[in-house]
């Protein structure tokens, strides 16, 4: 999860596994392809980039409910923000949201789940 300023104020966003299939599913591609579409804008001509709508309305929509918003307030936040400015002005957000899910090391990672297996006193495969 990452806190950020961004047009539509300082909030919350996540992109977590849910999130990332229903991106996936919305765009018809993986999430590392909107993050490519979306970093290639930045460094060209955002006018002209290969960016798909859904690779930023839906990323930062996505990102918002992930970060813990309601679902209707994270869609009526992110059309007002698109109305209010012009949707090239999410790219960025999008990037970084989308950077952030696709980097970000999952904190339970390595953790042990379920009940522990009982120990053996067989002899060691080390």
């Amino acid at each position: 999860m990452i806190e950020m300023t961004w047009p539509g104020g300082e909030h919350s966003f996540a992109l977590r596994i849910g999130e990332l299939q229903a991106l996936q599913d919305i765009t018809g591609e993986g999430p590392g392809a909107s993050l490519q579409r979306l970093y290639m804008s930045l460094q060209g001509n955002a006018l002209m980039g290969g960016w798909k709508i859904a690779d930023v309305v839906d990323t930062v929509r996505l990102g918002l409910i992930g970060g813990g918003m309601e679902r209707v307030e994270a869609a009526k936040l992110v059309r007002e923000v698109v109305e209010r400015q012009n949707i090239t002005s999410l790219i960025n957000t999008a990037c970084e949201v989308l950077l952030a899910a696709l980097s970000e090391k999952d904190p339970d990672a390595g953790k042990p789940t379920g009940e522990p297996t009982p120990q053996t006193n067989g002899p060691s495969t080390e």
